[in-house]
């Protein structure tokens, strides 16, 4: 776990890094490992696309 790498539990190009109320962290890289992960109290694994917002917020017009 942390350690650089593409396989779940590692890190490329680190981007952000959140925790949510049920203290769940969600980490976001950047560059060609674009991915999230979200990391709980079980393990670890990646977020699926249902569950993601845009990747970038959409301006206002």
């Amino acid at each position: 776990f942390g350690v650089g790498g593409r396989y779940p539990g590692h890190f490329r190009e680190l981007g952000s890094v959140a925790v949510d109320e049920d203290g769940n962290v969600y980490t976001a890289e950047d560059g060609q490992g674009r991915r999230l992960q979200k990391f709980t109290n079980l393990g670890y694994g990646p977020v699926t696309s249902e569950h993601q917002g845009a990747l970038y917020p959409a301006a206002s017009q």
